[in-house]
This record gives structure tokens, C-alpha cells and sequence, in this order.
């Protein structure tokens, strides 16, 4: 913040490692159904429609005049949030803070305004030829609302309900029971703005995409309709109680996870409520989000090859 490198021999270093690093995700196996998915998910969406590892002529004809105008522009304490977390004198760590940050010029830099997001009316949909795949994927991708808007803890647990642990419906249907897929993930992106909600199946040897396709939309049909047994409700909120508690075991987990209340928020003390706000979520909450955010219209597809 006070000085960083921003010569000429480190940008090109910084450069050529997120060249490098594009390169090795796109060349992964199912490394590029992510990005396309994303890409379409938020078509229309500057902020998420473009992926953080930066398109190759982005990269190529970056300047470093850009970067020091960025860095100028908001790298100063008025625009940071600090975390410290862990055994301290609080006393001794304030008077640290000053010593190392009231020297460093505020900013003058605009509030941060969200654009507009573009409304999905129909599906959209995308196939990705991947040499080094070796069987085929399928990813769903929906966008739901951020992190901030009440729906999102009950899509929390919907992901928990679909593909979270054996017992999880997708889980248990499509890798136990028709052991047509090999792995499911499904998840809440927990992005500033529109997030993301996604579901990654990668299928068995000889398993038809149609197929899999069609068992995936029949549970988040049955969700929306019938909504989850208290059983099952009951272990979707111990699973996230259970990844919380993790979350925030270590110090500087804890400091992250403060922090990101803090900015996203506006309060650090959010992050306090969080397992409240998911033991609060109700049959009826997992219906309605279910038929309301992850219905056809507002889905995209993209199945790997």
C-alpha cells in the first residue's frame, strides 16, 4: 500500500506468471467449462461476465501506466479493511497500526456503485471440447442474489441438500445408486453482487449427458415442489455449522472471515449470526428459492466433451 514494485521489470514479471498461469488452467482437464459457464451465466455483466485470469489480448496489451494510475486511484487505509486476529495486547497492536499506516495518503476515490444486471429470460447453453478430459462434464450454473440478500442462506442449504456429502441427493443418485457420475459439487460462489450458483457433475465412463441431465432437473424440480424432509433439513444446517466452525478455527481464517463481514457488510459482527441465519431457513424458504432462482429460464448449461 505505502510502496509497492511497480517497476517496469515487475510488471512484465507479474505478466508473464498470470499468462502463465492462464495458460495451465486452460490446459487442465475441464479447465475451461468454468470460465464458459461463468461467461455465460452473466452475459451482459461486465464485473463477472470476464474471468479473473484475464483474456489473453487483455493480458498481452496491458500497460504499466494502468497499473499505477489503479494503484493511485484506491491503495490507500481509507479504502482498507484490517483484521487481526489471535493472542495480542490490543493496545500495542493499535499503536502498530498507526505506526505503519497514518503515514500512507488517503485516496479520493469514487464509492464503490454496482452495475446493472441484465434479467435471464431463456436457457443458455455451450458445449466445451477438452482433449484432456477423459469423460464428459456437465455444469449448471444459475445466477441467485449476493451474499447480503436473505434468499442466499436458504440457497446455502439447497447446495447442501443437493451435493454436499454421500447422503446428498445427487450424491446419492447419480454416484451410489445409478453410478452414472464419478463426482458432484455443488455450491454458492459467494461473490460481491450477483453470485453464482453451481452445480459440477463430472459423469461415469459410458454415462449419457441426456441422461444425467434429465435426474439432475428432476430433484431440483422435486425440491421445489415437495421441498427437503426435516431429516435432510436438519443435515444440510449440521454440514454448514460444521464448515463454519472450520472456517474460522485458525487466526488468520478468522481475521479473513472478519474482515469480508466488515467489507461486504459494513460490519464485522455479521459474520456472529451467520449460523443463526442458516438454522433459520425453512422447508417453505428452500421451495420457494429453489422455483423462484433456479428455474429453466434462468439456467445455462455447459457440458464438457
Amino acid at each position: 500500500m505505502r510502496a509497492p514494485d511497480l517497476s517496469a521489470q515487475a510488471f512484465e514479471a507479474q505478466r508473464k506468471e498470470a499468462q502463465e498461469r492462464r495458460g495451465a488452467l486452460l490446459g487442465a482437464a475441464y479447465g475451461q467449462g468454468p470460465i464458459r459457464l461463468q461467461a455465460l451465466v452473466f452475459q451482459g455483466y461486465w464485473p463477472h461476465e470476464h474471468p479473473e485470469i484475464g483474456d489473453a489480448d487483455d493480458l498481452a496489451g496491458a500497460e504499466i501506466s494502468w497499473a499505477r494510475d489503479f494503484h493511485a486511484a484506491h491503495y490507500g487505509p481509507n479504502r482498507a479493511v484490517l483484521s487481526i486476529a489471535g493472542g495480542f495486547d490490543p493496545g500495542e497492536a493499535m499503536e502498530l497500526v498507526r505506526k505503519y499506516f497514518d503515514g500512507i495518503p488517503a485516496v479520493d476515490a469514487a464509492p464503490f456503485k454496482d452495475a446493472p444486471f441484465p434479467e435471464q429470460t431463456s436457457q443458455r447453453t455451450a458445449v466445451v471440447r477438452d482433449g484432456a478430459a477423459r469423460a464428459p462434464a456437465i455444469l449448471y450454473g444459475w445466477a441467485v442474489p449476493p451474499r447480503s440478500h436473505p434468499d442466499h442462506d436458504a440457497l446455502a442449504i439447497v447446495a447442501a441438500l443437493l451435493g454436499r456429502g454421500e447422503s446428498s441427493r445427487l450424491e446419492a443418485l447419480l454416484v451410489r445408486d445409478k453410478a452414472v457420475a464419478r463426482s458432484v459439487r455443488v455450491a454458492t460462489g459467494d461473490l460481491r453482487g450477483p453470485d453464482l450458483f453451481s452445480i459440477d457433475v463430472r459423469l461415469a465412463e459410458g454415462a449419457r449427458v441426456g441422461d444425467v441431465e434429465k435426474l439432475i432437473e428432476g430433484e431440483i424440480r422435486a425440491l421445489a415442489t415437495a421441498g427437503p424432509s426435516q431429516a435432510e433439513l436438519t443435515r444440510a444446517r449440521r454440514l454448514l455449522e460444521s464448515a463454519f466452525v472450520a472456517r474460522v478455527a485458525d487466526p488468520a481464517a478468522r481475521a479473513r472471515a472478519l474482515g469480508e463481514h466488515e467489507l461486504l457488510f459494513g460490519d464485522a459482527a455479521h459474520l456472529n449470526g451467520e449460523l443463526a441465519r442458516s438454522f433459520a431457513v425453512t422447508r417453505e424458504d428452500v421451495q420457494r428459492v429453489a422455483r423462484e432462482h433456479l428455474g429453466p429460464t434462468r439456467r445455462t448449461i455447459v457440458e464438457t466433451y
